[in-house]
């Protein structure tokens, strides 16, 4: 993580650095993080299809989900 931030630091435009950063952030389960430079990606390269469909399963990952469940006790 901390070499993707000294070169993105160096190279603030550098969208592969800000992808692999953010999917390196993802990988270690931080997605708020990864989802904040996933949107550092779009903002220097709107068009960028991966970095859409990783926010948007960032988002899906961080949102609450209802799990139904029923066990022998609930019939």
């Amino acid at each position: 993580v901390g070499a993707y931030k000294s070169l993105i630091d160096a190279e603030p435009a550098n969208v592969d650095a800000l992808f692999d950063y953010a999917q390196t952030l993802n990988a270690i389960g931080r997605t708020r993080e990864a989802n904040r430079a996933y949107g550092d990606v779009l903002a220097a390269d709107p068009l960028s299809r991966e970095a859409v469909i990783a926010l948007e399963r960032g988002k899906a990952d961080l949102a609450p989900t209802f799990r139904p469940s029923m066990g022998y006790e609930d019939e």
